[in-house]
C-alpha cells in the first residue's frame, strides 16, 4: 500500500513482467493516468544498496542506497502527483496502483512544538543513533530509527538524521515515513492502547551498562505486511486492531544467553533481555536441579543473574534451563574446571561482540584461522629452565594475526593490546594489558614479570607468566582474555560480549592434570 499526499513525489517499487513496456532496457520514461483522464509524466529508475562496513555495527551490516544502472537494482516508478489529484484512482500500464491518499492531518508529525535544543537524554539518544545508523541509512526503515531516537530526545533525532545523499533514496524514505504515519494514525483511531504497544515494540530499546541498544524487529517484509494490513482499503477498526495484535504476538519477547561460564560466585552468569511489553518472572534451573526464581524483569531491562550450581560437583559442562514469559529455553555452559594437560589448554575461538542479529540467532561470530584479525592462544607450563622464586610455573600465550606495531606512534593509546583478566568477574585478582610494543601494565593487581612480546610479519604474540597471586585458593585459575585493536572491533574469549560493556567472561582451568599437583612451581617444569 502506497501512502502519499497530493503534491508529493510518488515512489513505488515495480514488479515488471517481461512484456511490460517499462521492462525494456532503454525504458526510462513512463506515464500514469488519473481517473479524470490526465496523463502524469513519470520515470523508471533503479535503486541499489552498497555495503558500507564503516557504518555497520550492532544492527548488522549497513548499506547505502542510491541510483544504479538498469537491471542492477530495484526498479522504481517515480512521479510527482498534482495537488488536485486527491482521492483519484491512479493507473499504470492498465493496473490500478494501491494508493492511500493522505490528508495533511494524517501525515503531520506527532508534535508541532518546535524543539529548540537537546534534553536530558540527549547523550543516550546520540549513542542510540550511532547504533541505529544502518537503519538511518535504509530508506525503508529510516522512519523507525528516527522515531526510536525521538522517543529519547526529539532534537537529537533531527540532528542525527542527516539527509540521504541520493534524491531517489530520500524520496523513497519519505514514502515509507508517510505510510507509517498514516498507519499509526489509523490504528490510533481504532485502539490507542494497541497503537502505543505497537510503537513500543517497533522501537524497543534495552538498557545496558554500555548504554541503550536497539532491540526491535528487523524483518522488513513483516513490517511491510503490517502496514499494508492496517491501510487496507475498507478495513474496519476490528480488522486493523487484529492485524496489529497478530504482529505483536509474533514478536520475540526475550533473548537469553550465557555471559560467563565460570566468573560468578559459584558458576557463571546468564543475561536475559526483556524485549516484550510486560514484566515477567525469570527462573533458572541447573542440570539435574530445581527451578530457582530470580525476580521480575521489566521491559527494556537486561538482567544478569548468577547460574545456580549444578547438584553434581565436578561436571565440566551442562545445560541450564531458563524460563521467562511462559517459555523455557536451554543454554549450555561450562560448570567445572577444565584440565590443563600437555601440551597445554587451547585458548579460542575469540568472538566478536554480539550484534542484534547474531544474538537473536544465538550464532556468535569469530574470525577464521588465517583471516586477518584471528586470535588464538595456549595456557601451558613455563618453558624457562630456571624459574624466579615464587613463580607459578604457568604461562598464557596469545597470538594476534594483525600487522606489527607502528613504533613511530607517540602515544600508546594508538597501539593494539591484549587484556587478560584473572579471578572472579566481579572481583578480579588481576587485570593485565600487554601492548604490541612490549609494554606490560596492570589496571588491577601488580605485575612482577613483563610479558615477552614477539613481532613478526603480519602478526604479534605475547607470553605472560602467571603470577601466583592471580590463582584461586584451590590452585585453579579463572581466566578471560580480550584482543583490543586500536582501530578495529574487540574480540573476547571465552564468550562474546555486548558492545560498549567493559566485561569479559571466564573459564576455570585446573593445572593438576599436567602432573605434580596444584600450587606454586619453583625452579623448573
Amino acid at each position: 500500500m502506497l501512502a502519499v499526499e497530493p503534491g508529493e513525489v510518488l515512489v513505488a517499487e515495480l514488479e515488471l513482467t517481461p512484456d511490460s513496456s517499462a521492462a525494456a532496457e532503454d525504458a526510462s520514461t513512463a506515464s500514469l493516468r488519473l481517473a479524470d483522464g490526465r496523463q502524469i509524466p513519470a520515470r523508471i529508475a533503479t535503486i541499489a544498496a552498497t555495503r558500507d562496513d564503516a557504518s555497520s555495527g550492532w544492527l548488522g551490516p549497513a548499506y547505502r542506497w542510491g541510483g544504479s544502472t538498469p537491471g542492477a537494482g530495484v526498479p522504481m516508478l517515480v512521479a510527482e502527483l498534482p495537488g488536485d489529484a486527491l482521492g483519484q484512482a491512479v493507473w499504470f500500464e492498465g493496473r490500478r496502483l494501491p494508493i492511500r491518499w493522505l490528508l495533511p492531518s494524517d501525515a503531520a508529525r506527532a508534535s508541532a512544538v518546535p524543539v529548540r535544543g537537546p534534553g536530558p537524554d540527549a547523550a543516550r539518544a546520540r549513542l542510540l543513533a550511532s547504533r541505529a545508523m544502518p537503519e538511518l541509512l535504509d530508506p525503508r526503515l529510516r522512519w523507525r530509527a528516527r522515531l526510536a531516537i525521538a522517543r529519547l530526545d526529539p532534537w537529537t533525532a533531527d540532528e542525527a538524521s542527516l539527509p540521504l545523499a541520493d534524491p531517489l533514496a530520500a524520496a523513497w524514505a519519505e514514502q515509507w515515513a508517510s505510510r507509517w504515519r498514516s498507519a499509526h494514525a489509523r490504528l490510533r483511531r481504532a485502539d490507542p492502547a494497541v497503537a502505543r504497544r505497537l510503537v513500543a515494540a517497533l522501537t524497543g530499546v534495552v538498557s545496558t551498562e554500555g548504554g541503550p541498544l536497539p532491540a526491535w524487529p528487523q524483518d522488513v517484509g513483516a513490517i511491510d505486511d503490517l502496514l499494508d494490513d492496517i491501510l487496507r482499503r475498507g478495513a474496519d477498526d476490528a480488522s486493523v486492531v487484529r492485524a496489529a495484535r497478530r504482529y505483536l504476538s509474533a514478536a520475540e519477547a526475550w533473548v537469553a544467553w550465557i555471559d560467563d561460564d565460570a566468573g560468578g560466585p559459584v558458576a557463571g552468569t546468564v543475561r536475559v533481555a526483556n524485549t516484550g511489553g510486560a514484566p515477567a518472572l525469570l527462573s533458572l534451573r541447573a542440570p539435574g536441579g530445581d527451578w530457582v526464581a530470580h525476580g521480575m524483569v521489566r521491559p527494556g531491562e537486561v538482567a544478569r543473574v548468577a547460574l545456580p550450581p549444578p547438584p553434581v560437583e565436578g561436571a565440566a559442562a551442562g545445560v541450564w534451563r531458563v524460563r521467562f514469559a511462559g517459555e523455557v529455553r536451554r543454554l549450555a555452559a561450562g560448570a567445572g574446571a577444565a584440565p590443563i594437560e600437555p601440551p597445554g589448554f587451547a585458548v579460542g575461538p575469540f568472538w566478536f561482540d554480539w550484534t542484534w542479529p547474531s544474538l537473536r540467532a544465538q550464532r556468535a561470530r569469530a574470525p577464521r584461522a588465517g583471516d586477518p584479525g584471528w586470535v588464538g592462544g595456549l595456557v601451558h607450563r613455563d618453558p624457562r629452565p630456571v624459574l624466579p622464586a615464587g613463580a607459578s610455573g604457568w604461562v598464557v600465550h596469545v597470538q594476534v594475526d594483525r600487522p606489527g606495531c607502528a613504533l613511530s606512534r607517540e602515544t600508546r593509546g594508538g597501539f593494539d593490546r591484549v587484556r587478560i583478566s584473572f579471578g572472579p568477574a566481579g572481583a578480579p585478582r588481576g587485570v593485565v594489558s600487554v601492548w604490541c610494543t612490549g609494554v606490560t601494565t596492570a589496571s588491577l593487581g601488580a605485575v612482577r614479570q613483563q610479558a615477552a612480546v614477539v613481532r613478526g610479519d603480519g602478526q604479534w604474540s605475547l607470553s605472560l607468566p602467571i603470577d601466583p597471586a592471580w590463582l584461586e585458593d584451590d590452585g585453579t585459575m579463572l581466566l578471560g582474555i580480550e584482543s583490543l585493536p586500536h582501530d578495529g572491533p574487540r574480540l573476547s574469549w571465552p564468550r562474546p560480549q555486548l558492545p560498549g560493556v567493559d566485561a569479559v567472561g571466564r573459564v576455570r582451568l585446573d593445572p593438576s592434570g599436567w602432573g605434580g599437583g596444584l600450587g606454586v612451581a619453583v625452579g623448573g617444569n
